[in-house]
């Protein structure tokens, strides 16, 4: 049982340096996918096919900026809406860990025929067309939401363990932060694109 709640809420087992350290190889890990597959991160939970010329180095930047920027801001809120002493630290640790599920998002990318559709459907849209939606899509769909509701509720739990909160302030902070950060992401990709 004890093993069942590491897996699921290790937040409350690992933070501060180690969380930190192992947060930053999962980010570095997921650039190196992104990057292979000839993706980006340009958003908050946002992928895009790679622009030509933006290498490895660029796809890094904006992969670190994506935790670093929402992490940043959990801190502050942190700092405004807890009633507990928090350490920057354990904040950046638990949310660059949390980056963990991004993997499960980013792994089936690398799959030819699921990129092939998703640059087909990138194309369509830029070129302001009815994209085709195949198998492999409709698939990777129904993968990618589950994934991105573990990933979001991981977030939290990141969140709110890091800074003491919990309830309902906890969550209408954890929303308009995450709401914000999906605002904001976009604008500082377009700066380093």
């Amino acid at each position: 049982m004890e093993k069942l709640k590491i897996v699921f809420d290790p937040f409350r087992y690992i933070a501060g340096f180690k969380a930190l350290s192992l947060g930053l190889v999962f980010i570095l890990s997921a650039a190196l996918l992104l990057n292979a597959a000839g993706y980006l991160s340009d958003g908050y939970l946002h992928y895009t096919v790679q622009p030509e010329g933006v290498g490895f180095l660029r796809t890094l930047a904006l992969q670190l900026l994506v935790w670093l920027i929402p992490a940043l801001m959990f801190y502050l809120a942190g700092l405004v809406f807890s009633k507990s002493k928090i350490r920057i630290i354990d904040v950046l640790g638990t949310t660059a860990f949390a980056q963990l599920l991004q993997l499960f998002l980013i792994v089936p990318m690398l799959v030819p025929a699921l990129s092939e559709q998703l640059n087909a459907i990138s194309e369509a849209v830029l070129a302001g067309t009815m994209p085709t939606v195949g198998a492999w899509i409709i698939v990777y769909g129904i993968w990618a939401m589950l994934w991105l509701v573990f990933f979001l509720i991981f977030t939290y739990k990141a969140f709110s363990v890091s800074c003491n909160m919990s309830g309902g302030k906890a969550v209408a902070v954890y929303v308009v932060v995450t709401l914000v950060a999906m605002f904001v992401m976009p604008y500082v990709a377009r700066l380093l694109l």
